[in-house]
């Protein structure tokens, strides 16, 4: 508890600070001493928080706070703690612009190379997280990937400690620091962060056939939202980009001219962070390598019961006579146990038999039953519930499904089917 006096002391710093700063240095009153509080104080007096300063902290916390949740409950936890540092990278990389349009530098110089920069990990940190979303084990070369941001990060934390105050950083920072690390340093940032999105768009899209090939349920694991954040990423690269080259030809250009495209990753990130605590419970599945199959199966072009051990009507007649399609999470090791085959035997056979893959075989039977039991007018159950029950896992997957396989809408379907009987 500080005293009387030191609070009237508290109080004579901040009178000219923003009521936000001044309500945030009285929550400290009950961890911090008086001359840790009046440093403080002192600090922050010398701050004017405009709205700029505002908007990207109100961006930037809730994306922390995401990046924590992530990282601490999230059952895929190899995936999520590389998703939490990436959003934990971004939060770091934002404080200078916090704090800068706040006065923070101008202010105080010797903050000059503080190591805030983390450009050269977004790129890494993105592949790993999906990498590991999608695979058992670690990514190949996985701590090559973070050495870039390691010596970054050293860089800049030798610059900060050993350069000494303000106009011994400023020197320094016109003689060598500007002319000779800053191209290079934007131009290995862009290349990981390009390198880095491509190889997570190539592992998404891998994992997204693989789910198909072996998860009746695969919509319930597809990362749709890490494509979005790619799509969203390749245009702030482009601004990006674009802002570089006007400064290198044209005009130098300050940092508040690209404070908007700030704001645009920023909520970029922030939308990242709130899709994956959507899927915080979840425990994705990892691609697996499928059982070895004879040579003379994996060369041929055909699926009959003679090369595979199993043919498409057997596999049909499995999954709808034991009802097998009404459970959501049947993927084809599953099936294959009940069966007593090969999980290689089963996919070429309905590959090649039917020549769909595991995801679209076992809804096109589950939307058989859906039908059966939309144009029985004896059915009174609900569209969700006969969904539901015929093992579709959400209804926006039902409703594309069924779409894609019969060309209308469910509730026009069971309308027309039922007038068909009618007459």
């Amino acid at each position: 508890m500080i005293s009387y006096g030191a609070q009237i002391q508290l109080a004579t710093i901040t009178h000219l600070t923003q009521p936000i700063q001044t309500l945030s240095l009285f929550s400290l009153t009950g961890f911090c001493d008086a001359p840790q509080l009046i440093r403080i104080a002192a600090f922050m007096a010398e701050l004017d928080v405009g709205w700029r300063s505002a908007l990207l902290f109100a961006l930037t916390l809730p994306t922390m706070l995401a990046a924590l949740m992530l990282g601490l409950r999230a059952s895929d936890r190899p995936a999520f703690v590389w998703l939490a540092l990436l959003l934990g990278a971004w939060c770091w990389h934002s404080i200078p612009y916090i704090i800068g349009f706040a006065g923070a530098y101008s202010a105080f110089p010797w903050l000059t190379f503080a190591p805030f920069n983390m450009e050269l990990w977004f790129g890494p940190l993105f592949y790993l997280h999906a990498h590991a979303l999608a695979n058992r084990g670690r990514a190949p070369r996985q701590w090559l990937w973070l050495l870039p941001g390691l010596v970054q990060f050293v860089y800049y934390t030798l610059c900060f400690v050993l350069l000494g105050d303000g106009p011994s950083k400023f020197a320094f920072n016109n003689a060598f620091h500007e002319p000779y690390i800053v191209p290079v340093e934007t131009a290995v940032g862009l290349g990981l962060a390009v390198t880095g999105m491509w190889l997570a768009w190539r592992e998404i899209a891998r994992y997204r056939r693989w789910l198909d090939q072996s998860h009746s349920a695969a919509d319930a694991f597809d990362p749709v939202w890490l494509r979005r954040f790619v799509v969203g990423m390749a245009v702030a690269i482009a601004v990006w980009v674009a802002f570089d080259t006007w400064s290198a030809l044209i005009e130098v250009l300050h940092y508040v001219n690209v404070f908007w495209l700030y704001v645009v990753i920023g909520s970029v990130f922030l939308l990242l962070a709130l899709s994956g605590l959507t899927h915080v419970d979840v425990l994705f599945p990892k691609i697996a390598v499928p059982e070895t199959m004879p040579e003379s199966v994996s060369e041929s072009g055909a699926g009959s019961r003679a090369e595979t051990g199993v043919s498409v009507d057997t596999v049909a007649r499995a999954v709808r006579d034991g009802e097998l399609y009404r459970d959501p999470g049947l993927n084809v090791s599953s099936l294959a146990r009940h069966m007593g085959t090969n999980e290689s035997y089963l996919s070429k056979a309905i590959n090649a038999g039917a020549g769909v893959n595991f995801n679209r075989f076992v809804n096109k039977i589950r939307i058989d039953e859906v039908c059966r039991r939309l144009q029985d007018p004896a059915n009174d159950q609900s569209l969700l519930d006969i969904a539901m029950d015929s093992g579709f896992a959400s209804k926006a997957t039902f409703n594309r499904v069924f779409r894609d396989l019969v060309g209308e809408p469910p509730g026009r379907w069971r309308k027309q089917a039922r007038k068909r009987l009618k007459s």
